[in-house]
């Protein structure tokens, strides 16, 4: 009997330092991802400010070939900033950008272009109509060139950005993965799907419960109506 509770007790100990173990590992593994997920984000930060001169435009033809393109768009950008002198509109670089395998097949490739001055990339990119160039650029798009890991998560906040079109919120989006905008006159900054899912649903109760003591509900306007015949 007393060897019996002995190897039992030499088992317990035995499950509960493996138990422990396995805790421990859980936590490591925990540790080790949360600095995976800040070293791709130092990474992605990284390559985003290399880009900060570069431009996507989408929607440039193929009939302008690639010894045009130059030409072509330094014109575009004299469209939209026509006080700029020519000197300032030089280019470092500009090419077709290999078509993603999700594009219609009828659309065009990407161009992306390389500003040398950067007030000037910022200057056009702020000319721009949100809904995209006029005049005889009409259809084409411009957006500031930013890496995998960020339109990855900029992506993220499809719903959140949504809701806030549908409530006509104008928002814009911070460097580099930050939704910036003014409700009530207050500044707010979103840095997560979570925080702005948070805010939405914040958002909805405040509703509801403006609804509920609204006077102007119909449970509260036949109260009236019945007091008044009384």
């Amino acid at each position: 009997m007393e060897g019996n509770n002995q190897r039992t007790e030499i088992i317990e100990n035995r499950l509960h330092s493996q138990e422990q173990s396995h805790l421990d590992l859980v936590e490591t593994v925990k540790e080790l991802q949360k600095q995976v997920h800040q070293q791709a984000e130092k990474l992605a930060n990284a390559e985003d400010r290399s880009r900060r001169n570069y431009l996507r435009i989408m929607g440039i033809p193929y009939k302008i070939d690639s010894l045009e393109l130059q030409s072509y768009f330094q014109t575009m950008v004299k469209s939209a900033l026509p006080t700029a002198k020519n000197t300032d509109l030089l280019l470092d670089r500009i090419h077709r950008l290999p078509k993603p395998g999700n594009a219609p097949a009828a659309a065009p490739k990407d161009v992306i272009v390389r500003f040398h001055y950067y007030h000037i990339k910022e200057e056009f990119l702020g000319a721009v109509p949100t809904s995209g160039l006029t005049r005889d650029y009409s259809g084409m798009k411009v957006f500031q060139d930013f890496s995998a890991q960020t339109m990855r998560r900029r992506r993220e906040f499809q719903l959140f950005t949504a809701e806030l079109r549908r409530r006509g919120i104008r928002y814009r989006w911070g460097f580099t993965v930050k939704v910036l905008f003014l409700i009530d006159g207050r500044n707010l900054i979103i840095k997560s799907p979570e925080e702005g899912m948070e805010l939405i649903n914040s958002m909805n109760r405040c509703q509801v419960s403006s609804h509920r003591l609204s006077p102007s509900t119909p449970m509260q306007a036949s109260k009236r109506s019945k007091s008044d015949t009384s």
